[in-house]
């Protein structure tokens, strides 16, 4: 997911964590324009457990809250598996039918 806006934009991913398919690595990035020689010292942090860490804001403190829902809601008996949005994800559709023709066929 990309989050644009002016002079900054927000970035994160889901990854596989392992053989586990209840969880996931969750990578988050922002990018911010500063002022030519206000640039602060760029900084990574790691942090193990989402729970544990109460500064995430409003966007991805939602976010990171609905995944177990999302999860939960992928175990259930009356999931039947992914649709896609026929307007809105296409090329989500696309990417995924070349790609099985590619390494299946």
């Amino acid at each position: 997911v990309i989050l644009v806006e002016v002079g900054c934009m927000l970035a994160y991913r889901s990854r596989p964590n392992g053989e586990d398919p209840d969880s996931c690595v969750f990578d988050v990035y922002s990018l911010e324009l500063f002022p030519p020689g206000g640039e602060p010292v760029v900084q990574t942090t790691v942090i193990p457990d989402w729970k544990e860490h109460d500064a995430w804001g409003q966007v991805l403190g939602q976010d990171f809250r609905n995944m177990s829902e999302v999860t939960s809601g992928l175990h259930s008996v009356s999931f039947d598996g992914h649709w896609l949005n026929t307007r809105q994800e296409m090329a989500v559709h696309n990417a995924h039918y070349i790609a099985d023709r590619y390494l299946f066929e």
